[in-house]
């Protein structure tokens, strides 16, 4: 077989649970990247006009939020284009992701209590289920 019908075949094996969360995870991706932005912005408008401690500290969250979110998203964005791609880093980094992801709401829901506690535990159930259909699906990336 040539290479391009190595690839057309590769695609055909390719299950669709795979391809269903490579593309959803590339668009989840996309969008946290203006969001984060968003949040850095809003992060300095908050310092430059507003009065008090309380506010001060509420943009340095924003501001962390922000830049965490803008490099989850461009991490990714890379690794669930690797994933759709079937290439063994692109799982490995889906599946450090997912840990991260994990990590950080546990982090955010321990800080802000209740604000994000319901987020932190959707988006671990989230993060678990990939985890799970990705060990399940580990043996055919290459």
């Amino acid at each position: 077989m040539t290479t391009r019908e190595e690839k057309s075949a590769k695609a055909r094996d390719r299950p669709l649970g795979i391809k269903i969360l490579s593309i959803l995870g590339m668009i989840w991706s996309a969008l946290s990247i203006p969001v984060g932005i968003s949040a850095f912005i809003l992060s300095k408008y908050m310092e430059a006009y507003s009065v008090g401690q309380s506010f001060g500290q509420m943009a340095g969250s924003f501001e962390t939020a922000g830049t965490v979110s803008i490099i989850m998203g461009i991490v990714s964005l890379f690794a669930f284009y690797l994933l759709l791609k079937m290439k063994k880093t692109g799982w490995s980094f889906v599946m450090v992701l997912s840990i991260a992801s994990i990590i950080v709401g546990v982090i955010f829901a321990l800080m802000y209590g209740i604000l994000f506690l319901m987020n932190s535990i959707f988006s671990a159930v989230v993060s678990i289920m990939i985890m799970i259909y990705l060990w399940t699906k580990k043996d055919l990336f290459v």
